[in-house]
């Protein structure tokens, strides 16, 4: 059967993503140009923080992938970058590059995992574009509102650090993902659809000092808080949160929190006059965080495991795309 062309597509499947959507009332009386012409014009009501989000098929998510997997895993990518700044998802804007053969069964699923991820988060795609290419590529420009955009270089001498969630899921479920090891059904959720603080990193708010998310694996992100804030820190490992499928293999798990990736939590630091704080609003959200450190004077990262200096890897600068 013949694919739809580009139009027919758009109006089919991603025009509908647009739908007005009765949770943002605030969205919808800030848009002054919606979809149907040359770009959007929003008018924002708080400061508007934005990040932007590239997927290629067979560098952040296997060939075969569903595209129902693929869908919640680039749009979640994507928001987890408003996560650490402590700003809520108001809306995004979506690129879609199709190789010729994915079908209009592709792009509905796909478009309607989408729908789902839209209703989970409470953000709506306002626009976007969509191409012919040889690689599926997936790009998600997010827009978020705060009143207090949280930033990597703000982390003070004495504050604790704390992490959202759990660590070393999604690593662990790479090769399940790439069809290396037998599925673990725990450990996919964690790679394709990563649960994200998005609500409690948006009540923390000005309670938290400085933040980054944990895209390229605890130790590489946390050394780059560090170096931005200027500051040292230390770490216990036996405090570390690992993804419940791990803690049978805690050494394993270990490696897959410090180094692996993808887990899309949010490492933050706060005074400890905050910690009361932090917990009361983390029980409110039912968001898990576990303070695992403390920020020091001395540069660098140290860490400690069973009460004994534990080395680190000498160089972890998380993944690199031109490696």
């Amino acid at each position: 059967m013949k694919s739809s062309g580009e139009f027919e597509r758009i109006s089919r499947w991603l025009l509908p993503l647009a739908e007005a959507d009765s949770s943002l009332q605030d969205l919808q009386s800030s848009v002054l140009i919606a979809n149907g012409d040359d770009a959007l014009a929003i008018r924002a009501p708080a400061p508007l923080v934005m990040s932007v989000d590239v997927a290629v098929a067979d560098t952040h998510f296997p060939l075969n992938a569903q595209p129902a997997d693929i869908a919640s895993k680039a749009l979640r990518a994507a928001l987890s970058d408003l996560g650490a700044m402590g700003a809520r998802p108001w809306f995004y804007t979506l690129g879609l590059v199709m190789p010729r053969d994915l079908s209009d069964d592709w792009l509905q699923a796909f478009a309607t995992a989408l729908r789902d991820e839209n209703q989970r988060w409470h953000c709506q795609c306002l626009g976007g574009d969509l191409t012919r290419g040889k690689q599926l590529s997936i790009a998600v420009q997010v827009h978020g509102l705060c009143d207090y955009p949280l930033a990597r270089h703000g982390a003070k001498i004495g504050d604790q650090l704390w992490v959202t969630g759990t660590l070393g899921g999604a690593s662990a479920g790479l090769p399940m993902a790439l069809g290396e090891q037998l599925a673990d059904s725990r450990l996919l959720d964690a790679f394709y659809r990563p649960s994200l603080p998005l609500e409690f990193m948006s009540a923390l708010g000005g309670s938290a000092t400085a933040a980054i998310d944990v895209s390229d694996g605890l130790v590489a992100d946390l050394n780059h808080l560090l170096s931005a804030s200027r500051v040292g820190a230390s770490i216990t490992l036996d405090d570390l949160p690992l993804h419940p499928a791990l803690c049978d293999h805690p050494q394993q798990g270990l490696t897959f929190a410090l180094y692996g990736g993808e887990d899309y939590q949010v490492l933050f630091t706060a005074h400890p006059d905050q910690a009361e704080t932090v917990l009361r609003l983390a029980g409110e959200h039912k968001q898990p965080v576990t303070c695992i450190g403390t920020i020091e004077q001395a540069a660098g990262l140290r860490a400690s495991l069973d009460g004994q200096p534990h080395d680190l890897r000498d160089r972890n600068t998380g993944f690199d795309h031109f490696d």
